[in-house]
C-alpha cells in the first residue's frame, strides 16, 4: 500500500464496478483495482444506482480490491452512513486482514457490518 501522495505512474491500477444481484432486492456491487478517494465516489455512485432499485440491503464486495487508500475508509463510511438513512442495509466482503483492520479501526468503524465472504452475507440476511 501507498500511503503517501506520491506513487509511480507505471502502477496505476484501473478500478471498476460491476453489479449483480445477490437475490431479488439486495443488490451487489464488485469492486476492482485501486480504491481511493476518487474511485470512492466511483464505487458510491454505483451503490446509489443500487438504491433506486427499491432494494433492502446492498452487498459491497470488496475482495478483488487491490490497494486500499486511507482517503478512501472515508468515503465508505460516508456512504454506509448514507444508506443506513434510508434503514437499508450495507454489508462490506473483505479478505480481512489489513483492510478489516483500516475499515473497523478507524474512526468510522462502527458504522461497517464487514463479512469475509458472501456466504457470510447469506447467512446474516437468513438467506
Amino acid at each position: 500500500m501507498y500511503w503517501d501522495a506520491v506513487r509511480p505512474p507505471a502502477l496505476e491500477q484501473v478500478f471498476t464496478v460491476e453489479c449483480g444481484r445477490l437475490r431479488p432486492g439486495v443488490p451487489v456491487v464488485r469492486a476492482r483495482g485501486r480504491l481511493d478517494r476518487v474511485t470512492g465516489g466511483e464505487l458510491r455512485r454505483a451503490v446509489d444506482r443500487c438504491l433506486e432499485a427499491s432494494s433492502w440491503a446492498v452487498v459491497v464486495d470488496l475482495t478483488e480490491v487491490t490497494e486500499l487508500r486511507v482517503g478512501a475508509v472515508a468515503k465508505l463510511a460516508r456512504m454506509a452512513e448514507h444508506v443506513r438513512t434510508d434503514c437499508i442495509g450495507l454489508h462490506i466482503v473483505t479478505k480481512g486482514g489489513v483492510v478489516d483492520g483500516l475499515l473497523a479501526g478507524g474512526p468510522f468503524g462502527d458504522r461497517l457490518v464487514i463479512h469475509h465472504s458472501i456466504a457470510a452475507v447469506q447467512g446474516a440476511l437468513g438467506r
